[in-house]
């Protein structure tokens, strides 16, 4: 299986079954970040789920967890549907704010998904997963105020700080739609 995640402003692309089959546009030229979801041989495309809400919604990396879960990183300059946020604030009202958001394995549910960042602009741009179910969302920030717990650096130093996020999901809890674990 091979999965792609990207930005896009065609319509038609939502494959019945995914979590949303429909782009969503604001206005002319608006795009929405996607999850795809191709066959060994990549010559079928399996599922196909547009995630935003309009404005610029773009996506940035992919990673799945142990259990085929899919999640994706980006950043948005409109907004995202929340799922069991961590941070449903949208800090940069005029700016980028980074999201995070999980899928099931076949793309029918958004089972997670939460801002992240400060008051000022922010870039989602790698994820890696663990084998212990934990994910690691990193990008960079210009806010003053991006919320940390125990960080390794937590003294501002530049006009653009990198960030790494640690985010865990014990198996099953909160993941409504996931039979995977």
């Amino acid at each position: 299986v091979v999965y792609v995640a990207g930005t896009t402003s065609s319509s038609g692309l939502g494959k019945s079954g995914s979590y949303d089959i429909i782009l969503t546009t604001q206005s002319p030229g608006d795009i929405n970040a996607y999850v795809a979801k191709f066959s060994n041989s990549g010559d079928a495309l399996d599922a196909f789920t547009y995630f935003g809400t309009g404005y610029t919604n773009m996506g940035g990396d992919i990673v799945w967890d142990k259990y085929g879960n899919m999640f994706i990183t980006g950043m948005t300059y409109g907004t995202v549907t929340l799922r069991d946020a961590w941070d449903s604030d949208r800090g940069s009202l005029s700016g980028s704010e980074v999201y995070v958001a999980g899928f099931t394995s076949n793309l029918s549910s958004l089972y997670f998904s939460t801002y992240l960042g400060g008051t000022d602009d922010e870039q989602g741009y790698g994820l890696t997963a663990n084998s212990d179910s934990c994910i690691f969302a990193t990008g960079g920030t210009t806010s003053s105020n991006f919320p940390t717990v125990s960080p390794y650096d937590g003294a501002r130093s530049g006009t653009q700080e990198a960030y790494v996020t640690k985010i865990c999901f014990p198996c099953c809890t909160g993941r409504t739609g996931n039979v995977d674990c």
